[in-house]
């Protein structure tokens, strides 16, 4: 994924671990490649989405540890 990206696997792994220093243009660019859609014309599947989006972050705030 990086060479595809044109990111340093250090960025990546920033990404994913929900660094705030990274831009957030590297951010949306990654959604784009993972096949995240970022917009919608249609406002029903537009919140859609945002539901959606809402109960995975509620999932992956439950699965994260705290570092120790």
């Amino acid at each position: 994924m990086p060479p595809r990206a044109s990111i340093s696997t250090n960025t990546l792994l920033k990404v994913e671990r929900g660094d705030l220093g990274v831009a957030l243009g590297i951010v949306l660019d990654l959604a784009v490649l993972v096949g995240i859609p970022l917009f919608y014309e249609d406002r029903d599947r537009l919140d859609l989405e945002a539901r959606r989006s809402a109960e995975r972050v509620t999932l992956i705030r439950q699965r994260v540890r705290k570092p120790t």
